[in-house]
Formats: structure tokens, C-alpha cells, sequence
């Protein structure tokens, strides 16, 4: 009646694997956001330095 929609008792080995499988997650996800920001970082300097010298020759383009 009651007992018999219980899940089994988990082994040891089988903890362990689910706690790596969480521990990879965990680093997969830290990589991701990692490599994101390092584009972000990498992209905005970019597009700062090219409006500065954008800006700069359009200046000196007008004198």
C-alpha cells in the first residue's frame, strides 16, 4: 500500500557520480560566463578605441 512507491535507496557510487555530475556542471557554467565576459571586455574595447579614433579624424578632418 504505502510503501510500495518508495525509490530505492541510493548507492554510494551512484552519490558520488551525481555530485561530479553537478561539480561538471558547475565548471561548464563558470566557463561559459567566464568567456562571455572576456568577449564582452574584448568587443568594448574595441568599439571604444574605434570611436575615439573615429572621432579624432573627424575632428581633424574639419580644421
Amino acid at each position: 500500500m504505502g510503501g510500495s512507491d518508495r525509490q530505492p535507496a541510493r548507492t554510494k557510487a551512484e552519490k558520488r557520480a551525481e555530485k561530479k555530475a553537478l561539480a561538471r556542471k558547475r565548471r561548464e557554467e563558470r566557463r561559459r560566463r567566464e568567456l562571455r565576459a572576456r568577449f564582452l571586455r574584448t568587443y568594448l574595447v574595441l568599439v571604444l578605441v574605434s570611436g575615439v579614433i573615429a572621432l579624432a579624424l573627424a575632428w581633424w578632418m574639419r580644421r
